[in-house]
């Protein structure tokens, strides 16, 4: 079941489990314990930062992270006024609670500058801390910064960092640089909207903690930046709230009343739209409507009212009852329903090689997978049942199985009399649904006899299906 295409969009909720997420004391990694950009009891001056080490990162090592790793977890990023620059997406921030080292080390990034004066700086004000502050200020484009401490701040040491060329105005002391070998990955935030490249943030964060060999106290970032403060705000940050449960009984959706209730349903993605199918009847609702541009959605898995979703922005949930979107900031590539858990693996993993089984939506939120598996079979488009994973081809007539219990390949099933592209497919008792651009086909899911079909009557660009049944 490949789909679709609904990308981050503005309003959507957050969505985090602080028991999945917290350390043993149930408390999260980042927490309100004290005030942000500020954790550091003040102690003895540690003194100017030292020389960074000279000897190139393994930034290949650096970048491995388990599959599906949660993004946080950290407290949905509050609005920063005057951070970013118009057409940023929001900014991203979060600070650690506990203290790591004897600097507050700030981490600020950008993906481009736009300075708030035609030709100026980006702009840092820097504020008092109760440890000397370490900037490292990252820049994916050509960036000039300007520092503007306070009286009472204490700078122990400025890195700038990127793969562009950049100047450090204001410096109270001397500018050292992480870049070539010593600059891994940029990612101006660490939320999935701002994950141009899968996981750059976290590569790039791990490498600063590993240059110097401590972890970062706090991070601000924008892809289009302005101006920033350090410490960003005087605020305790708050602990993510926990995960929402849906108790709406299958087959609610929103607006769509009795089709929501035939005996199977269907739910069909395409450019323009996702759409409900009644298969009793043959007919259709409108769930949500897709803006022109909106980046497409890679695949879909519909659990009782919920529609779990990944693609570009990371995983998304929608309500079906509500079409409330909920956002958990995991990265993922692709996604299948599988009875009563999960098969995904991350952007830009083969799923032929490496799939991941989540038991349940707390564990896929978390990243806990329970098994991994390297079935071997064409998975271009793909969906689950009874312990079955099946896949195809884009345009074909054969149906590969892979047995995910005994970890062995099946024999194909074969379609009867089809010839035409897959747009997604899905398995049910009642038989394997296939979606092309015109038609919804049924075969015999132990023959691949065809059964029956149900025309739309116009051509559509669809991206993928799932289906429920009684």
């Amino acid at each position: 079941m490949l789909l679709v295409g609904l990308a981050w969009l503005a309003g959507c909720d957050p969505l985090y489990s602080v028991d999945d997420l917290a350390d043993g004391d149930g408390r999260a990694d980042a927490g309100p314990d004290a005030r942000p950009g500020d954790p550091l009891d003040a102690g003895p001056d540690p003194g100017p930062l030292a020389p960074l080490d000279p000897a190139p990162l393994d930034c290949a090592r650096i970048a491995e992270r388990p599959p599906m790793t949660p993004l946080g977890p950290h407290p949905p990023s509050a609005p920063l006024d005057g951070v970013c620059a118009p057409g940023d997406p929001g900014p991203s921030h979060y600070t650690w609670a506990d203290p790591d080292g004897p600097y507050a080390v700030h981490v600020i990034a950008v993906g481009e500058a736009i300075p708030e004066t035609p030709g100026g700086a980006v702009v840092v004000r820097v504020r008092a801390t109760a440890a000397p502050a370490v900037l490292v200020l990252v820049a994916d484009s050509p960036t000039a910064w300007e520092l503007a401490p306070d009286a009472d701040a204490r700078v122990a040491g400025v890195i700038v960092a990127g793969p562009q060329p950049r100047a450090v105005q204001g410096s109270p002391v001397a500018v050292q640089s992480l870049d070539g070998d010593h600059f891994c990955a940029f990612g101006a935030g660490w939320e999935a909207r701002h994950q141009v490249d899968d996981g750059a943030h976290h590569t790039m964060i791990t490498a600063i903690r590993e240059a110097l060999g401590q972890r970062e106290t706090a991070f601000q970032g924008c892809a289009r930046g302005r101006r920033f403060t350090v410490p960003h705000s005087d605020s305790p940050e708050t602990e993510p709230p926990p995960l929402a449960p849906i108790e709406a009984e299958a087959g609610e959706v929103l607006g769509c009343g009795d089709i929501a209730r035939e005996s199977v349903r269907c739910i069909l993605a395409a450019y323009e739209g996702t759409d409900l199918i009644g298969l009793d009847t043959g007919r259709t609702c409108p769930i949500e409507r897709m803006d022109p541009g909106t980046p497409y959605l890679e695949s879909m898995a519909w659990r009782g009212a919920a529609l779990w979703r990944c693609g570009p922005s990371g995983l998304t949930r929608l309500r079906l009852d509500t079409l409330k979107r909920d956002v958990p900031e995991v990265l993922c590539g692709w996604l299948v329903d599988d009875g009563d858990g999960f098969l995904a693996a991350e952007p830009g993993t083969p799923p032929d090689r490496a799939i991941q089984r989540f038991d349940g939506p707390a564990d896929l939120i978390a990243g806990r997978s329970s098994r991994a598996f390297a079935p071997e079979i064409s998975l271009s488009v793909f969906a689950a049942h009874d312990g079955i994973l099946y896949g195809a081809h884009f345009s074909t007539d054969r149906i590969e199985r892979f047995d995910l219990a005994e970890r062995r390949v099946l024999a194909p099933l074969i379609l009867e009399d089809f010839d035409a592209r897959i747009h997604g497919f899905d398995v049910l008792p009642e038989g394997v649904m296939v979606l092309t651009s015109d038609t919804l086909h049924r075969f015999d899911r132990a023959t691949g006899a065809a059964l029956d079909a149900l025309p739309f009557g116009r051509d559509q660009a669809f991206f993928g299906l799932v289906c429920q049944s009684d």
